[in-house]
């Protein structure tokens, strides 16, 4: 983080540079403001001023996040065990390519992840269109999606390759019986198939969309995880990462089997390093790159709600509020926040507004005013963000404190802004509390 910061820093000490006398931001930001609404390339000149709010920490922006991930359709096709997807959460409503052309202000955005962690993109039927036209309004523009591959095959291929950035499958295997065992309802020779002509088409393109894996690691999968190397290495795979099963997905309501607690790997410790340490060298051999989880056996400190190595976590500052924004599905609502900290509960107090064209008034909310003011406090007052600075969220047994600081942040934004809770936010609520007890009694009998 004391990297991203002292880059700001170097940004901002050029802007002052070129300005006569005294540095004055909002002279500068107003200038920039010019520049990117003519800009051929927008999203770098509003980086250019995001840099600048972020280090000057301003709570009304001008600039507009410079990452953001959208979840334009919350239905799946797949069952995934360890996935917390479920009946209850199923949102049938769809961003179509008319809602996004009422967003002309996305073209600001660096990168534009078109997938926020829930629902299959490949189910929409405006999906490709929706990625010409976003490739069209700004060509150098990073854009990425995340799919299970079960319908990635022509047209649609043909129509993604070569203008989507990175195209993530989400695989969490290297076998067959493994893969139809984690990822109900899909097919491994099928995924495979999509695969090799997805790449048969993209390497024939003038810039060819790149591949990558994820891999939720689990007590069922870690030990095959080398074997993955290969698969990666014959299509042609840039990148493969892993992440920890989390316990979300164990109270994911519907009638598919799911994962137990034990599967987390934070139980099978020594084995997890063991496989990853021998994955580290398959796919070393194999040339693709490779991240993970900090080993369990390695000395950590928790920043921002990960395990980072000891002492390598430079100061609690925190971005987020000023760099992302995630558009999320909620049942019949879509609601915006810009971390993972900031829940459902919160879905009254930050809904998605098409007819906002220009985001702003969604950007510049109170919510989000508050979260800037607050979010890199010492000592931090926001619940959520403090949690977030003492919390391995991975971890099982943050699980339940987790969903209790959700349950209290929420009250805490409510009564800092002077807002009563929807029926829609106190239902949330309940099912969080009954969740709470669910995982405090699953966890005290492992």
């Amino acid at each position: 983080m004391s990297t991203v910061i002292s880059r700001l820093r170097r940004v901002l000490r050029k802007a002052s540079d070129v300005v006569p006398g005294r540095f004055d931001l909002d002279t500068a930001l107003s200038d920039l403001r010019q520049e990117r609404d003519s800009s051929p390339v927008p999203h770098e000149v509003n980086q250019r001023m995001n840099a600048m709010e972020l280090e000057a920490g301003r709570e009304e922006l001008l600039s507009y996040p410079i990452y953001m991930a959208m979840n334009l359709i919350g239905v799946c096709n797949a069952r995934c065990r360890f996935c917390f997807y479920g009946d209850d959460i199923i949102d049938k409503s769809v961003l179509k390519l008319e809602d996004i052309q009422r967003m002309p202000w996305l073209r600001f955005v660096s990168t534009l992840d078109l997938f926020g962690g829930l629902g299959e993109p490949l189910l929409l039927p405006d999906f490709p269109d929706i990625v010409e036209w976003l490739h069209e309004q700004n060509p150098a523009q990073t854009l990425l999606t995340t799919s299970n591959g079960a319908f990635l095959a022509s047209p649609v291929a043909g129509r993604l390759a070569g203008k989507l950035s990175n195209l993530n499958i989400s695989l969490n295997a290297a076998t067959r019986a493994t893969y139809e065992h984690l990822m109900l309802n899909c097919s491994w020779d099928r995924v495979m198939k999509n695969l090799q002509e997805f790449q048969e088409i993209n390497q024939a393109t003038t810039r060819p969309t790149r591949l990558s894996f994820s891999y939720v690691a689990t007590r069922s999968n870690i030990e095959e995880l080398p074997k993955l190397a290969e698969v990666a290495k014959d299509l042609g795979v840039a990148s493969v990462g892993i992440s920890h099963f989390s316990l979300g997905g164990v109270w994911a309501k519907r009638k598919e089997p799911r994962l137990s607690m034990d599967e987390s790997l934070y139980f099978h410790q020594n084995l997890s390093d063991e496989c990853i340490r021998k994955a580290e060298a398959a796919f070393a051999k194999a040339k693709v790159s490779f991240s993970h989880p900090e080993l369990f056996s390695r000395e950590t400190e928790i920043h921002l709600g990960t395990r980072v190595p000891r002492n390598s976590a430079n100061g609690p500052d925190c971005p987020s509020p000023w760099q992302t924004a995630y558009i999320n599905p909620h049942k019949q609502s879509r609601w915006v926040s810009c971390c993972c900290s900031v829940n459902a509960m919160h879905q009254d107090m930050t809904p998605l507004d098409l007819e906002d064209t220009d985001f702003m008034r969604t950007w510049n909310s109170p919510v989000f005013r508050l979260m800037r003011r607050g979010v890199n406090e010492h000592p931090c007052r926001l619940i959520n963000c403090a949690f977030c600075r003492s919390h391995d969220k991975s971890a099982p047994d943050s699980a339940a404190p987790q969903l209790e600081m959700m349950i209290k942040a929420t009250e805490q934004y409510h009564d800092l802004l002077g807002q009563q809770p929807s029926d829609a936010v106190i239902k949330e609520k309940c099912e969080c509390e009954h969740r709470i007890g669910e995982l405090q009694s699953g966890i005290k009998s492992l």
